[in-house]
């Protein structure tokens, strides 16, 4: 799972990771960077990479996204001190265990996720509670103390709501 995709580099490196035969979901809300994002996938040639255009989140719907003028700080936090808002457009948010019963996927497949959401990393995780459980993957996870300060919550919070009760063992980087 690539959960701020951006302009697809993780994605592509995932992709040619797991071969023709495995998946990378690709979440990117960013209208802006989603024809870079796709056009790195075609360049490299990879057919396993499924871009979802939507944000991800703890409930569905949409919501206001902040659009930077460097486009890998947009975000849906607002006055994270760091991002010069360019303008700002509404997205869809999904749960990613909705989009996993959607599309009829395992949360048992997945062996990592990367999460850099500029600061909302607490909610797209409170949507994927059944990847956590499953614990069958490895996260990386962005740590953006304004943003998350922003919205009241930190990466204590994250350690604590969503790793240390599944076991999972933390490493900093």
């Amino acid at each position: 799972l690539d959960v701020g995709g951006n302009i697809g580099y993780m994605a592509a490196v995932g992709g040619r990771q797991v071969g023709n035969k495995g998946l990378v979901l690709c979440f990117e809300p960013n209208p802006d960077v989603l024809p870079v994002l796709r056009e790195n996938i075609k360049l490299n040639n990879l057919t396993n990479i499924d871009v979802m255009p939507v944000a991800a989140g703890d409930q569905e719907g949409s919501a206001q996204f902040f659009c930077g003028i460097e486009s890998a700080l947009s975000t849906l936090v607002a006055n994270t001190g760091v991002l010069q808002v360019q303008k700002t457009i509404d997205v869809p948010v999904r749960m990613i265990d909705n989009v996993l019963v959607d599309k009829n996927i395992s949360p048992n497949v997945f062996s990592l996720v990367k999460i850099d959401v500029e600061g909302y990393e607490y909610f797209a995780l409170k949507g994927m509670q059944s990847v956590l459980k499953a614990r069958k993957a490895r996260f990386i996870v962005e740590n953006n103390p304004p943003a998350q300060k922003a919205l009241g919550v930190s990466m204590q919070d994250i350690l604590n709501d969503f790793f240390y009760p599944y076991g999972y063992t933390i490493f900093w980087i």
